[in-house]
């Protein structure tokens, strides 16, 4: 259990700086590999927080 005193310290806090193409003004042709990209990171980020 996290404690409200591991929470304020950040513990188990965790920062992901993932560079993406910006679908601003693009069509559905460009974007949907831009949101595939997003939907694979957040599985395996899943799967990692997962595992430990």
């Amino acid at each position: 259990m996290i404690s409200p005193r591991h929470l304020r310290e950040g513990v188990g806090k965790r920062y992901e700086d993932w560079k993406l193409d910006d679908p601003a003004g693009q069509d559905i042709e460009a974007v949907r590999p831009i949101l595939d990209d997003i939907r694979r990171r957040i599985e395996k980020l899943l799967a990692e927080l997962v595992s430990t």
